[in-house]
C-alpha cells in the first residue's frame, strides 16, 4: 500500500473515533494531483495552506462589499483600500488561526508525518 493511502487511511480512522469530519473534498483531490500534490483531510494540511483557504475568499468579499457599500460613494487612495484590505485579511486570519488551532488540538489529532 502507498505510503500516501496508509496515512489516508490512519486518519480516517482517527477522525472516525473522533466523531469529526474533514475528508477531502472530491475538487481538493483534482486540485491538488493537478498542481502534484496529495489531498489531506482539512485538519491535516499544513497551516499555512488553512489559513490561505480563509484568507482569499475573506479578501475577495470584503473589497467587493466595501467598493459597493464604501468606496463607491467617495473618492478613495489606492493605497488606502490596499491596506484597509491587508490589515483586515490579516486580523481575520489570526482569528482563524486562533479558532483552528484551539479546535484541532483540543482534540489530540495525530500529525499528518506520524501517521
Amino acid at each position: 500500500m502507498e505510503d500516501y493511502q496508509r496515512r489516508l487511511a490512519a486518519a480516517r480512522a482517527e477522525l472516525e473515533a473522533l466523531g469529526l469530519r474533514g475528508l477531502p473534498h472530491p475538487i481538493q483531490d483534482r486540485v491538488m494531483r493537478l498542481f502534484g500534490g496529495e489531498a489531506r483531510p482539512w485538519p491535516y494540511l499544513p497551516l499555512g495552506v488553512r489559513m490561505s483557504a480563509y484568507a482569499i475568499p475573506y479578501a475577495f468579499i470584503w473589497t467587493t462589499a466595501n467598493f459597493f457599500l464604501r468606496w463607491k460613494d467617495r473618492p478613495i487612495e489606492p493605497g488606502e483600500a490596499v491596506v484597509s484590505t491587508v490589515m483586515t485579511v490579516a486580523l481575520f486570519s489570526m482569528l482563524m488561526l486562533g479558532y483552528e488551532l484551539r479546535r484541532w488540538q483540543s482534540v489530540k489529532l495525530s500529525r499528518w508525518e506520524d501517521l
